[in-house]
């Protein structure tokens, strides 16, 4: 219900919400997981496998309302740059059908790895432009 309510919002934030929505969804995440790494050391079973599958419904919630934040920003980013397509990965170089195909490929494995190299890059430039 959540997502749903900030789907139905995304539309209409300004861009500094939407970062200050972003970032508070992204300590959310690092909290529960925190939580749920606590719980595992000293829960029984049989409360800890409720608590998992509670936890992995509220890990998919928040990555799924982080991916749909991170596709509007990109979106945004990309329409006020000359017009470019919004469901255009220039990082990765990749081209999505849907919004919420661009949503899920921001928060997958490729991208984040993509991200990874693309920061290490910009740190060895920045320690050889200080050479």
């Amino acid at each position: 219900c959540q997502l749903v309510s900030l789907r139905n919002n995304l539309a209409v934030m300004s861009l500094p919400r939407l970062r200050k929505q972003l970032e508070e969804l992204k300590r959310q995440l690092e909290a529960l997981n925190d939580r749920h790494l606590k719980a595992t050391l000293t829960s029984p079973d049989a409360r800890l496998q409720r608590n998992v599958k509670l936890y992995q419904s509220h890990v998919v919630e928040l990555k799924s309302s982080i991916g749909l934040i991170e596709a509007e920003l990109h979106r945004r980013s990309c329409s006020s740059v000359g017009g470019a397509d919004p469901l255009h990965c220039q990082l990765c170089q990749v081209r999505l059908q849907t919004a919420e195909g661009m949503a899920a490929h921001l928060i997958g494995k490729r991208h984040r790895k993509n991200q990874q190299k693309q920061q290490e890059q910009v740190l060895r430039d920045a320690a050889a432009a200080a050479e």
